[in-house]
Formats: C-alpha cells, structure tokens, sequence
C-alpha cells in the first residue's frame, strides 16, 4: 500500500490445495498474533504510559505463553528490558503486561475499537470485519496483549492498511482496489481519489510506534 494515498500497489496470494482461496484471501481472517503487540504498545504510548525507551520488568521465559509466569517479584531479580527491543522480538511477558499493568484494559479496548475491530470499517470492499472480543480476565487480557489470544483475528488486507496508517503518520487511508471504472462505453468513473479513513494515533504515537518497529529488522 501507498502510505500517503492508500492505492493498493500490489495483492497476490496462492494455493495448491484451492485455487478459489486466492480471490478471497486477502479478506478472510487469521489470527492476528503478534501483530496485536503494535495495538498494545499504541494504548500505553497514546496515554503516556511508555516511551520507546521504557524499560518493563517482567518474569519468566521471553516467549513463554502462559501469564501465570509473568508477574514481577517484590524481592527484584526479575528480567529488565527496553520496550522498543522488547517489540523487536516480540516479548510476550512484556507486552502482556503492558496490556494489564501499565495501559490498562479500558485503554487496550478504546485501541482495539479506534483500530478498527468489530465493526464494518471498509465499506464496500469484501473483507470480513476483524474481531477482538472482550477478555474476561487479566489472564485472558495478557494473553490479548501479547498476540496469544487466537480469537483475535484479523483480514490481511486490514493489517495492511493499519501498518500503511502507522507509516502516514498514523493517518489510516481507504485502500484503493481499482484505479477506475469502466463503463460499457469505455468511460472511465469513480477515479481513485485518496480519502482519509479516520486517524489511528496521534503523529508522536506513530513516530514511536515507527522506531519500536524497526528494531524488527534492525535487532529482532
């Protein structure tokens, strides 16, 4: 995707298994998994919660799934790291308690809901709407937080619009399928014309955001 504009640059996907899958791929949901790290990190950061720079204490194995683990001792001893390198590796302890020590689940909710969950986000283009439910407790809300929670699904094509809205800025842009379209007389209407969507974050979130991400390439 074009960040600035939201034209569509490029779409392919494929199967042995079916070959229907293709024209439908790219709108169906998936697990969101690790993804929803980014949805996490913009709750705590909007709220002034976290910088890139904060450093998130945490218990347990850095890709243990399972939260009972996770919950810092009193006595000290526990392991200390940075969250921007944390996102480069994807930490599920420390994004986990982002989710419930640090951002809180009302800000993670307000995130899931202005990120564009559970609701018909782009109309007019066949993708299925992307689902987060509530989570129940802490445990399910860290699980959430760090990308565990399988029921959080999520279209390609809507990921790939919020990370292009990270990239602009935090501006989320209407991905643009078609260039035009032509009549049976050869007339071209409808003429793509970028359209913001609505704003995912402020521009220092995503500034933020940005750097937290290329520790992905740069250290994860």
């Amino acid at each position: 995707i074009e960040p600035s504009s939201g034209r569509i640059l490029g779409m392919t996907s494929y199967s042995a298994i079916d070959p229907n899958w293709a024209k439908r791929s790219a709108y169906e949901l998936y697990p969101m998994a690790s993804l929803f790290k980014i949805i996490t990190a913009s709750a705590a950061l909007e709220n002034h919660k976290i910088t890139p720079e904060t450093v998130i204490e945490f218990r347990g194995n850095s890709y243990s799934e399972n939260p009972r683990y996770w919950d810092i001792s009193p006595r000290g001893r526990n392991n200390r790291m940075v969250a921007s390198y944390a996102m480069g590796k994807s930490i599920n302890p420390v994004y986990g308690r982002v989710a419930s020590d640090i951002a809180g689940k009302t800000s993670v909710r307000a995130s899931v809901s202005r990120f564009g969950f559970n609701q018909e986000l782009l109309p007019g283009i066949p993708a299925k709407p992307s689902q987060a439910g509530e989570p129940i407790n802490n445990h399910g809300l860290r699980l959430m937080g760090a990308g565990l929670d399988h029921d959080v699904k999520i279209s390609p094509l809507h990921a790939a619009v919020i990370m292009s809205a990270i990239a602009n800025g935090g501006k989320m842009m209407v991905p643009g399928l078609t260039s035009s379209i032509v009549d049976a007389s050869g007339v071209e209407k409808e003429m793509f014309t970028p359209r913001e969507l609505r704003r995912l974050v402020t521009p220092e979130t995503s500034a933020s955001l940005t750097r937290m991400l290329s520790s992905t390439v740069l250290t994860g």
